[in-house]
């Protein structure tokens, strides 16, 4: 791990949830009318709006710096579920499972 993702580890593992678990309010009025596709969660933390997302038929790539935050958010969509740490496109928009419809993904955007 470098020091970026140290930093938002220990920040994850040292509080039981560090977010509400609610979807953000904006994104819940701008997309709920929209016609579902794909979309990318950068940060997406402990998941509350990438699941929201595949709750409502989007396929989401969410990605955050944080294993910590990540296995949480998997494990909100299925008890379980794993997180990789590169993008996997096997995962298929038809699926009706929830947790088939969001790929978790770990990984540093700041690094070039």
């Amino acid at each position: 791990m470098n020091t970026r993702q140290e930093f938002w580890d220990e920040r994850y593992r040292g509080h039981e949830r560090l977010f509400s678990g609610n979807p953000n309010a904006v994104l819940v009025a701008e997309a709920a009318d929209l016609e579902p596709g794909r979309a990318l969660d950068v940060g997406c933390g402990e998941g509350a709006d990438a699941l929201w997302l595949a709750r409502n038929g989007w396929q989401v790539t969410a990605i955050d710096i944080a294993p910590t935050a990540l296995t949480r958010a998997a494990e909100s969509a299925t008890p379980g579920a794993a997180v990789i740490d590169r993008a996997d496109a096997a995962a298929s928009a038809e699926s009706p499972a929830l947790a088939d419809r969001v790929t978790w993904t770990c990984a540093d955007l700041a690094v070039t």
